[in-house]
């Protein structure tokens, strides 16, 4: 499943032994994709969070806990740290996309769509493509704004609609209600 490099395993232990609650863990998934890589969601989590069904990989130290959406793609994916960068990457040797449809779509989004809402602290990431369908997460100003579904159906469907016919539908998969600082409330 996960590896994680020597290095990676010493720099998250220290910076768990840092902490002043114990009993933690990383909680590693796939947040979205772009054009050719992962959008990772890489943070500390109280091992009590763990999900049903969550893939557990024990390092000794602590666990790495990964949800099962995520845990196909991440096969045989390595956590490493960067010392000269001082920061944590991921080598995943998957595909990001299976086919060339995934590809177009998710150029669509990073190339047209996300530098026009980067004005409203905005960006939208494609989760996936299967059989016509885009599933996308919005993020930043997006995530909870009361103008989402319209930006979703005028613009981005839109747009992708005209870039890639095959695509047939847009689907959203955000946790509007979880956003932090909508562009508009």
């Amino acid at each position: 499943m996960i590896n994680v490099t020597d290095a990676a395993r010493d720099k998250l232990s220290d910076i768990i032994a840092a902490q002043p609650t114990g009993d933690l863990a990383l909680r590693l998934s796939i947040m979205g994709r772009g054009v050719d890589s992962f959008a990772y969601d890489f943070k500390l989590i109280k091992e009590s969070m763990q999900q049903p069904g969550d893939v557990v990989v024990d390092t000794g130290p602590f666990k790495v806990l990964v949800d099962t959406q995520s845990a196909p793609t991440l096969e045989d994916a390595t956590v490493v740290f960067d010392e000269e960068g001082n920061a944590f990457k991921i080598d995943n040797p998957n595909p990001v996309w299976e086919d060339e449809v995934g590809r177009k779509v998710a150029k669509v989004i990073v190339e047209q769509i996300n530098p026009s809402i980067a004005g409203h602290g905005g960006a939208i990431l494609p989760v996936d493509v299967r059989d016509g369908v885009v599933y996308v997460r919005m993020m930043g100003g997006c995530q909870g704004c009361g103008m989402a579904p319209i930006t979703l159906t005028a613009g981005v469907e839109t747009a992708i609609k005209q870039a890639v016919p095959e695509i047939t539908e847009i689907v959203d998969i955000t946790h509007h209600a979880a956003g932090v600082n909508p562009y508009y409330k």
